[in-house]
């Protein structure tokens, strides 16, 4: 049995003036979906579709390493910054032995000795990432879980085509363009 209270200033039906209190009027409905439809067509335009900005290469050029010395910056002070809220691994054999992994992986790249820099965090979690400036971040989780060194070596390989690729320094540049439109679009959104 329901609660009369559902019913309570309805006399007796629930239902009655539905209609009226929840159907939107029809010009107030198109505006909505002309809105919504707006939105979502800025949002498709603005971001590019998978392969739509340039495909990367992976011939001479493209495993060439290059990072910038203001990247180079920003790398040390993120290391520098990591080692305040992480948990850094110094022991000399895991640092050894990444570093080793590291070094064969990156025979095939054209890269200076110090350019790209292995960084081990006593984590659980099983990930790794390249921050800016070549500096490669992996977890211990990753050790702890990987079956073989193969396995291991398949995430820094994977980390150095992300520093390889330039994936972080193009995102940080795009951020950078669409910083001064955004600026533009708020300013204009608050004086209108």
């Amino acid at each position: 049995m329901c609660d009369p209270r559902i019913y309570a200033g309805t006399s007796g039906h629930r239902w009655r003036g539905y209609n009226q209190a929840v159907k939107p009027s029809l010009p107030k409905a198109l505006l909505q979906t002309s809105c919504c439809l707006i939105f979502v067509a800025v949002a498709v335009l603005r971001c590019p579709l998978a392969g739509g900005d340039e495909l990367s290469r992976l011939d001479g050029d493209a495993l060439k390493v290059v990072v910038t010395a203001e990247e180079q910056a920003l790398g040390r002070e993120f290391i520098r910054l990591a080692r305040t809220r992480l948990r850094l691994i110094e022991d000399p054999l895991l640092v050894n032995s990444v570093d080793r992994i590291g070094a064969r992986l990156g025979q095939g790249l054209n890269v200076e000795p110090g350019v790209i820099g292995f960084h081990l965090v006593d984590n659980p979690a099983i990930n790794g990432f390249a921050g800016p400036g070549g500096q490669i971040v992996l977890f211990t989780g990753l050790i702890a879980t990987a079956e073989t060194e193969a396995e291991f070596a398949s995430v820094i390989a994977h980390e150095l085509a992300h520093v390889t690729q330039r994936h972080l320094p193009r995102m940080i540049e795009r951020a950078r363009k669409r910083q001064i439109p955004a600026t533009a679009g708020l300013i204009a959104g608050i004086l209108l």
